[in-house]
């Protein structure tokens, strides 16, 4: 990203109340799709899905995608917050 300028478009909150944005280059390239499709970032529900760049970055085996990992929503199951 370097020091470009990006923008950012906001779309909402999810459930921790922190804001859901699509950012973008100067160039108008989706910078969101840009993390997932290296393997850096994973396709999450709500907006744009970026299923496709997942399933990209999953067959060619990039970023995390080279080893093995838990995702968030299942760490978060296997590790509740006490009340």
């Amino acid at each position: 990203i370097d020091a470009r300028d990006l923008r950012c478009e906001a779309s909402g909150f999810d459930r921790y109340n922190r804001i859901l944005a699509t950012c973008f280059d100067p160039d108008g390239s989706d910078l969101n799709a840009w993390l997932v499709r290296r393997g850096w970032a994973l396709a999450y529900g709500g907006g744009r899905n970026y299923r496709s760049e997942q399933d990209e970055a999953e067959a060619a085996q990039r970023g995390i995608w080279a080893g093995t990992f838990l995702p968030p929503e299942e760490w978060r199951r296997r590790h509740p917050r006490s009340p």
